[in-house]
């Protein structure tokens, strides 16, 4: 196959002719598969390979980890589950305390809710110590045995 060098011109982007559309409509599974494969520059991956990666996003990693949906990800570890699908997506970037909170999460998940003291029925987003509206006593302190296991 020959190299053709264009010089790009945004007002006339090289697009497929007809014909090359036709042609790979046409493709099949197979074929598709045995082009991919003889192509030296870019190897489809190994089963192996596969397995080894890891997503690039340290949020949906983190949650992947813990076996959690996303509802219940959010309700363990205090975080609002609007921002957490944010997250996720990659909507929003996370920030390096989010970036270091999901590594300690994906490392020590059952540590991280037994310091926050979770249970089903905490509200998503609502950390231990946390003042809400109908919180009473603001001078009440909040003590958690810091004692943690993996």
């Amino acid at each position: 196959m020959a190299i053709v060098k264009r010089k790009f011109d945004p007002a006339n982007p090289v697009g497929l002719t007809d014909a090359q559309r036709a042609h790979h409509k046409a493709l099949t599974a197979t074929q598709i598969q045995a082009a991919a494969e003889a192509d030296p520059d870019n190897p489809p991956l190994t089963e192996a390979e596969l397995a080894a990666l890891r997503p690039a996003n340290p949020v949906r990693r983190a949650r992947q980890a813990t076996g959690l949906s996303q509802s219940e990800f959010a309700a363990s570890y205090g975080i609002g589950l609007r921002r957490l699908q944010d997250l996720e997506q990659a909507r929003t970037k996370p920030d390096s305390v989010v970036i270091s909170y999901m590594a300690i999460i994906e490392q020590y998940p059952r540590a991280i809710r037994k310091v926050l003291g979770k249970s089903a029925s905490m509200p998503a987003g609502k950390l231990p110590g946390q003042k809400g509206k109908n919180d009473s006593d603001p001078n009440k302190a909040v003590v958690r045995n810091s004692s943690v296991s993996k």
